[in-house]
């Protein structure tokens, strides 16, 4: 059942390597990652938005579940129609304390970012394949006036599978989140859905390919679709370091997203 740690690492922890294999994962392990994103995109609108990440996040894990904590600080530059991980859903108009209303001119606003947090279980795990329940909450944490965020809660329950080939590892995900809504937006709860595999390419080194898709926030915007390449490099000691390159397939995902994560056991 160490399996669950693998796949914690692709679901529960998105902002941390997901290359973590079985020879890495230990049974009451904690774990430290760190990482910085940028992403880049006009969201079907005129203006680009530009996000810098900064993800701190903790995990702990058993051979049955994982739990995580997720501590991020953000950066925003925007006309303030985009919130990040929502997209552009004309945020604050008729309510912005911003200088930056919706059009063309842009402010940079930064501060925490919503604080994340997953709990896993493990509910099969038998030959090469591998199943597990999450529950996922994002608490509103990030400063909604800036358009860091919404300013609530969102939570997700998740059913994760996992099968480990010779080499070769195929996994997938599917969920249900129930979104937060506050006064003067109209943003729908969403169905999302991910399908993922991951290679060795040689050595320590190993290559995934994911592909994600989730329902529309509101109606005047599209499905988000995405699809993300990464490489990674397991250390010494059961860590990794890794590299990604996401492309956005619609107006409701960045344009494109880049990223460096580092996880160590500690």
């Amino acid at each position: 059942m160490s399996r669950l740690i693998v796949l914690m690492a692709f679901v529960l922890l998105p902002v941390i390597s997901s290359a973590e294999t079985d020879e890495t994962a230990q049974v009451g392990a904690l774990s430290f990652g760190a990482g910085v994103e940028f992403s880049t995109g006009k969201y079907g609108g005129e203006t680009s938005t530009d996000i810098f990440y900064l993800p701190l996040a903790f995990k702990y894990s058993t051979s049955g579940y994982a739990l995580s904590l997720t501590v991020p600080y953000i950066s925003v530059t925007s006309n303030g129609d985009v919130v990040p991980g929502t997209g552009g859903v004309n945020r604050g108009r008729g309510r912005s304390t911003t200088p930056a209303a919706s059009g063309t001119q842009t402010i940079t606003q930064s501060g925490p970012g919503d604080v994340l947090a997953s709990v896993g279980y493990n509910i099969y795990s038998e030959d090469a394949l591998t199943l597990n329940i999450l529950g996922n909450v994002k608490f509103g944490t990030a400063n909604a006036d800036k358009g860091l965020g919404t300013g609530k809660n969102d939570y997700a329950a998740q059913l994760d599978t996992f099968y480990a080939g010779a080499a070769t590892a195929y996994f997938a995900s599917v969920g249900y989140k129930v979104v937060g809504v506050p006064e003067s937006y109209a943003l729908n709860n969403v169905a999302y859905g991910s399908i993922g595999v991951t290679a060795p390419m040689r050595d320590q080194f190993r290559a995934g390919l994911r592909l994600d898709a989730a329902q529309r926030a509101n109606e005047n915007t599209e499905e988000k679709r995405s699809v993300t390449i990464d490489i990674t490099q397991r250390l010494s000691g059961g860590g990794s370091v890794s590299i990604s390159l996401l492309k956005g397939l619609s107006t409701s995902s960045p344009d494109l997203m880049g990223g460096v994560y580092l996880s160590v056991l500690m």
